[in-house]
């Protein structure tokens, strides 16, 4: 862990493409052979990345479930005309008339140091059964389970969530 935050903390070089490799060898109890890709935002995000190691290490036919479409036509219509009326008046109201109420930012400035941690591992083939089940992406699968870790961070450290979020 803090092996990466040090890569991290170093931007990548101009003078080179945008992207390193870094192998460690001998690391660890079982002395595995570890390899850190760095890659620019440029060349693909963290999804495309993800799936690109998925689909070169996997040796199974990866399951395709076909989805139907979320809502027709005329409630596409009606909650676009929603959003690009609404969305804008609600931004506006939100600006104009809440205080700054963020509990994050509140603690103090910015040091420029990185913390890298990590969870223990999670596998595939249940954030995949979770997907199929609830029948959305691996994303928002992973995104959900960050914002209720978040959320249960937040709260463990006295945050209470802000009343004019739902």
């Amino acid at each position: 862990q803090d092996y990466v935050g040090r890569l991290l903390m170093e931007g990548l070089p101009c003078d080179k493409p945008p992207w390193e490799m870094h192998v460690l060898q001998s690391y660890g109890k079982h002395a595995d052979t570890v390899a850190v890709l760095r890659v620019h935002q440029s060349v693909a995000d963290g999804m495309a990345l993800v799936r690109v190691l998925c689909h070169s290490l996997t040796d199974c036919q990866i399951l395709h479930v076909p989805q139907r479409p979320h809502f027709g036509a005329l409630a596409f219509t009606v909650n676009l005309v929603r959003a690009c009326l609404v969305g804008p008046l609600t931004l506006l109201f939100w600006l104009l008339l809440t205080d700054d109420c963020n509990l994050l930012t509140q603690r103090g400035s910015w040091t420029g140091q990185v913390t890298v941690t990590w969870s223990a591992a999670i596998t595939l083939p249940k954030i995949t059964r979770i997907k199929q089940v609830t029948r959305s992406t691996v994303n928002c699968v992973l995104l959900s389970a960050l914002a209720g870790a978040a959320r249960r961070l937040l709260q463990g450290c006295g945050v209470k969530q802000p009343r004019d979020m739902k």
